[in-house]
């Protein structure tokens, strides 16, 4: 079964209460799991001990994620990116959060296990919608390519009364269009045309007027590459709002170097900011990239040390980004960035979609112009920097609170339990 909605509708906790419900007969083994190991940790790991009843437990493997029941049952959280990881032993259920991000090949395999003697066998899963040329869609929404006995179930953003009501407007002033449907409505969308088609003059600021606090917190956003070019984006975050807003001062794109050359640039621009400050807090990069080895061994008056960037959900990020682009109520956008940045301001501009969506990547974006020159390499530090600092905002699920009173209590998990039961 499926199970989609857009952002803040307790999929995450529909998908755990469900996962109760096969723990509950004894002996069963399952999986729950998301394509990468942090989030997995930081989310599906985490709020399944807010909901299991502490009674239930016998043991916990914190080393191997794993949880054993007084029941015998057997719960293992695992990272599913790598299809050669989820082979294995049979299994009664499986549980995928954000299942769109799960590649084609995992899920196939993880099917091929549902075969535990004595247990009905289940595949259940949570995601926020994708395009309609995803596997997903073709399995589980289209009439026409629809397997049989696969179960589907939409809910809205706003559907969900446990949030609080300023959460469903803050979304409703975040997103629009294509987005909105996606993210809010939970209707599987293909995109078209530019991928933020908000940017523009409103958002670029004269760099010689911009004077920028030396209070304000600063990061790096880093994108490796050679051939594909290396960028790094110098970002400062003005915490007087909430959520905090991005400028953009410099840059440094440039292709066919070496990472200490890259690094040798990086250390002479922080020596020649005129303005000072308190330093950089973090320097985002994409932690699967190699190079990022490199960084650490260079000699310590240019190393760089990298954190990495939150980069699961992309398809979100870029909608958030554009949310941003556009004027708040204060009349000034969430994300600016200022003149002398004139190849982010460019690949900001000509970012856009495929006219034709591959097959197996509904979310794809246009990396290379007709030279075979990259052109997406500071959309990626950009939005990367973004998420990693932003993203929580836009992921909030209804949670139980301390002092919340009984009523209010039974609801919530009346709710989820329903969802969970379907």
């Amino acid at each position: 079964m499926l199970y989609a909605g857009g952002v803040g509708s307790a999929k995450s906790y529909a998908l755990l209460f469900k996962a109760l419900t096969h723990i509950a007969r004894p002996g069963s083994r399952g999986i729950l799991g998301r394509r990468h190991m942090p989030e997995l940790h930081a989310t599906l790991w985490r709020d399944f001990f807010d909901i299991v009843p502490p009674d239930w437990v016998k043991r916990i493997d914190r080393g191997r994620h794993s949880v054993e029941f007084r029941n015998g049952s057997i719960v293992d959280f695992v990272q599913l990116g790598d299809p050669a990881r989820v082979k294995g032993p049979t299994i009664a259920h499986v549980g995928i959060d954000e299942a769109t991000e799960v590649p084609e090949d995992s899920f196939r395999m993880l099917r091929m296990r549902l075969r535990q003697p004595g247990h009905p066998g289940q595949l259940y899963a949570a995601t926020n919608p994708g395009g309609r040329t995803h596997y997903l869609y073709r399995d589980f929404v289209d009439q026409a390519t629809r397997g049989h006995g696969n179960a589907y179930y939409r809910a809205s953003s706003l559907e969900n009364v446990f949030v609080p009501p300023e959460y469903h407007e803050d979304l409703l002033r975040s997103f629009g269009g294509d987005y909105a449907r996606r993210f809010i409505e939970g209707e599987w969308v293909d995109w078209e045309g530019r991928v933020w088609p908000s940017f523009g003059d409103h958002n670029v600021l004269d760099a010689a007027a911009t004077f920028i606090p030396p209070e304000w917190p600063r990061d790096l956003a880093i994108d490796f590459g050679y051939e594909h070019a290396f960028a790094c984006l110098w970002v400062a975050w003005d915490h007087r709002v909430s959520p905090p807003r991005m400028v953009v001062y410099d840059e440094h794109v440039e292709r066919r170097k070496t990472l200490r050359e890259h690094a040798e640039s990086i250390r002479l621009h922080r020596m020649q900011e005129q303005q000072p400050f308190l330093g950089y807090q973090s320097a985002w990069a994409d932690h699967d990239a190699q190079d990022r080895h490199e960084l650490l061994s260079l000699p310590p008056d240019l190393r760089i040390v990298t954190r990495p960037a939150r980069k699961h959900q992309r398809a979100l990020a870029l909608a958030a980004m554009e949310a941003a682009f556009r004027p708040r109520q204060d009349g000034v956008p969430g994300i600016l960035i200022t003149s002398n940045c004139r190849t982010t301001i460019e690949q900001w501009l000509g970012f856009r979609r495929p006219r034709v969506i591959p097959a197996g990547d509904p979310d794809a974006v246009v990396e290379h112009n007709e030279r075979g020159e990259s052109i997406d390499d500071t959309c990626d530090a950009g939005w990367m920097a973004y998420w990693s600092r932003i993203g929580g905002h836009f992921e909030s699920e209804p949670a139980y609170q301390p002092g919340m009173d009984d009523r209010a209590r039974h609801r919530l998990f009346h709710r989820w339990r329903e969802a969970a039961e379907r």
